[in-house]
């Protein structure tokens, strides 16, 4: 079989006394009694393991069980690879065998059955009682655990204890990476990492999602304090009402801990110097996970970096999408820039002149995973984020025991980079792929998520790569198209106050709307035989036919259902107006973004979601290419004239596409003479009005942004009356809380609204353009059916 034996002749001092009492039982051809200690699960568990010892290879589907969770796992026991690459083997047929040597009866009993014996007792015993601290506890980090330099190791070959050992193991099977030490001061004269004192206070309770949950299985070391690991950058936490210990230690007292981070400590005490406690418990993923701390603010020298890699990092900060967007371009130009390695000749070539660290670095391109982190980190602190070096282990699976191991020879750096935008914690692998295959799978995985749908509406593009057929189209560079698609991808997934996504909500009323449009007109036709109408039509022929004997008369009608469009909704037509203004150059507060990109935003969400409602309502009413339920005009002030960005169109392609966002995105200049935007968007509805194009049976819609109040109120109030008169409906929204609300108030009435949040600046005017259609159109019954 291959099976390795250990010299020693006998069981293990932990081996449960009634486990190895009934293996010997067989032994010795004896049929063994059930100890009536026994707890009632563990009992269903040794009545179970009695059976199969005396028929090792009877289908466990035809045993009766009282707990069918068992089977599956004596499933697994008569057919287990015990040996990596070795035949599967029967467990219950080694066990009862006396000629097996105990200490292989004791592997197969460590390997395939302790951690299900575990699990089962911990269905019996209550909880250990735990004690916790109020009080802040500092503890400083263990002095060989406080620094990390990040350098390249050779990889040589590890010890026998490092692979062969595993110092946790969780169940279910799965692979992850644990963080175990967070490194969050760095000095950047020495390119050291260090880890700040910890600040251990009492963990609050958490209610844990059953989805999340894993058992955890390890060692505690008495009167020491010791870090439980777990996955991600503070999104998971132990539930201390489920740790249970092997209490063989009667005066032992636990204390459960958590660092600023979330990082759970445990403190095993007793009177005992020194020893082990074997323990489990439960980690998982809360409903309310918390905040955990912001970052402080740190002030650090901007190491010197390569030119290409600094344009590169201004085409990021361009870029304008949401921190993670940024956070996520860093991570993929570290990947698939540098190459892995573990040659430690490197470390000399990088720190020999530690002002040139990153200049080395990338002539050079070897890392390993803390180097790679300690790359990105500084590409990601000269874009403004704080992030800090997160050192633990990746899991691996151990299909000899049914779940995965951490083991230090698995040990694995990564990055947990703060998301100004949302307030969070966000864990990032900046270690390059080791393999050609692997480079091509992130490669693909990155293209795919900067890669979503951007056709007219939801119609498919034939195209194998959309990035290169939007840059045909537009006329643009794939990097430009690239950025674009993204754009509209994020946006597509902007939420409401509500956390409801407003593109899919628009969408939605669309929809419902172009249903409505087609409705059943009632006719009725005759006359027709009574038995086939629907209404006596002609009573005074009915008394003839009598007389005649005419059993069914042609007397009656018949109503008929016809389907005809309803021509309640002609159409919608929207201008947009932008404020370009020197003022709207400034940066917010919280969004660190400036407040003519988050107009952007707004404009192009807006252009995009009605243009979706566009082409939902031409496909469902069967209307030609020509006909355009819905058009759009974007307009801006800048440089204190007034341009046209987008056209009056109900196309829009890449082209309208970059065209709107070159035009959005100049830079801000020049005064606020809005009253010439209104006058030339009444001049184009005059026009229209004096035309037989459809749109000139349209609604229409203006919309304004500002950030202040018009060079004259008075001159924009009668432009706005004139547009009233000639059916539009204005809307004036102020961004920020420099809007003049008062002028605001003057001008539009109850039509108007400061957004001072600026994160909902791009939902918001779409959720008001499609609020005021819904009311319109349809009722609450219509929307919600």
């Amino acid at each position: 079989m291959g099976l390795l034996f250990d010299s020693k002749t006998d069981w293990s001092y932990n081996t449960p006394s009634s486990f190895r009492t009934m293996v010997e039982s067989f032994e010795h051809g004896e049929r063994p009694e059930l100890n009536d200690a026994l707890t009632p699960h563990m009992r269903e568990f040794f009545v179970a393991l009695r059976f199969f010892l005396e028929n090792p290879g009877v289908d466990p589907e035809h045993f009766e069980w009282e707990n069918r969770k068992l089977l599956p796992h004596f499933k697994r026991l008569q057919r287990t690879a015990v040996v990596s690459g070795e035949e599967p083997v029967n467990v219950f047929k080694l066990l009862r065998d006396g000629l097996v040597p105990k200490a292989l009866k004791y592997k197969l009993y460590d390997g395939q059955i302790r951690t299900l014996m575990d699990w089962i007792s911990s269905q019996d015993r209550p909880p250990l009682q735990l004690t916790s601290e109020d009080e802040l506890t500092l503890l400083p980090p263990q002095q060989e655990d406080s620094m990390l330099d990040p350098s390249m190791e050779s990889p040589g070959e590890p010890s026998e204890e490092a692979v062969k050992e595993a110092y946790a193991l969780i169940i279910p099977v799965h692979q992850d990476f644990y963080r175990r030490k967070i490194f969050d001061l760095y000095d950047e004269r020495n390119v050291i990492w260090e880890a700040s004192p910890h600040q251990l206070k009492k963990a609050p309770k958490r209610r844990l999602r059953p989805e999340t949950i894993r058992r955890y299985y390890s060692t505690l070391t008495l009167n020491k304090h010791q870090v439980i690991q777990e996955p991600g950058a503070g999104s998971w936490f132990l539930d201390s009402e489920t740790f249970y210990t092997d209490r063989s230690i009667p005066d032992l007292k636990i204390t459960v801990f958590e660092n600023q981070f979330g990082v759970p400590y445990l403190l095993a005490e007793s009177a005992m110097a020194e020893g082990l406690v074997s323990f489990s418990v439960v980690i998982g993923q809360p409903d309310d996970p918390g905040v955990i701390a912001p970052p402080r603010q740190v002030s650090l020298k901007s190491a010197l970096l390569p030119e290409e890699l600094v344009k590169e990092l201004q085409r990021t900060r361009d870029m304008q999408g949401s921190d993670e967007d940024k956070v996520d371009s860093v991570s993929n130009l570290v990947q698939m820039n540098l190459d892995y390695s573990n040659d430690p000749s490197y470390n000399e070539i990088y720190k020999k002149d530690k002002s040139r660290y990153y200049l080395e670095v990338w002539q050079h391109r070897q890392v390993d995973c803390d180097v790679a982190a300690n790359f990105g980190a500084e590409l990601l602190r000269q874009l403004g984020f704080s992030a800090y070096i997160l050192d633990g282990n990746q899991s691996q699976i151990d299909p000899d025991r049914s779940g995965s191991v951490l083991m230090e020879s698995n040990n694995h750096a990564r990055l947990m980079v703060y998301l100004r935008d949302v307030k969070r914690w966000k864990e990032v692998d900046m270690t390059p792929p080791s393999s050609d295959q692997e480079r091509k799978k992130m490669e693909e995985d990155h293209k795919k998520k900067m890669t979503p749908r951007f056709s007219k509406g939801d119609k498919p593009v034939s195209s194998t790569d959309p990035v290169d057929n939007f840059a045909k189209i537009a006329g643009c560079s794939p990097g430009e198209a690239a950025e674009i698609i993204h754009l509209i991808e994020r946006l597509r997934n902007t939420p409401d106050s509500h956390g409801n996504l407003v593109y899919e909500e628009s969408k939605r009323i669309w929809q419902v709307l172009a249903k409505n449009s087609v409705v059943p007109r009632v006719v009725e036709r005759g006359p027709v035989s009574l038995s086939l109408g629907n209404n006596l039509r002609y009573p005074e022929q009915f008394p003839l036919a009598t007389l005649f004997s005419i059993l069914n008369p042609r007397v009656a009608t018949r109503r008929v259902s016809k389907f005809h469009e309803q021509p309640v909704f002609h159409g919608l037509t929207i201008w947009v107006i932008l404020d370009l203004s020197g003022s709207m150059a400034a940066q917010d507060d919280y969004t660190h973004q400036l407040r003519y990109q988050l107009q952007r935003d707004s404009a192009f969400l807006l252009t995009d979601s009605m243009m979706s409602g566009s082409y939902i309502m031409r496909t469902q009413r069967n209307l030609s290419e020509s006909v355009q339920p819905l058009q759009v005009s974007v307009l801006g002030v800048l440089n204190s004239q007034i341009m046209i960005f987008l056209p009056l169109t109900g196309a829009w392609t890449p082209l309208e596409q970059v065209q709107l966002y070159h035009a959005a995105n100049q830079s801000p200049n020049g005064d606020n003479p809005d009253h010439l935007a209104f006058q030339l968007v009444r001049r184009q509805i005059e026009q229209l009005n004096k035309t037989q194009d459809p749109a000139a049976l349209q609604d229409r819609l203006v919309l304004w942004y500002t950030d202040g109040v018009p060079d004259s109120v008075e001159s924009c109030i009668q432009e706005l009356t004139l547009l009233r008169k000639l059916g539009a409906m204005p809307f004036g929204f102020g961004i920020s809380e420099s809007a003049d609300q008062s002028a605001l108030a003057h001008m539009f009435g109850e039509f108007h609204e400061v957004i001072k949040d600026l994160t909902t600046l791009a939902s918001r005017p779409l959720t008001v353009a499609t609020d005021l259609l819904s009311k319109k159109y349809l009722t609450l019954t219509e929307y919600d059916s």
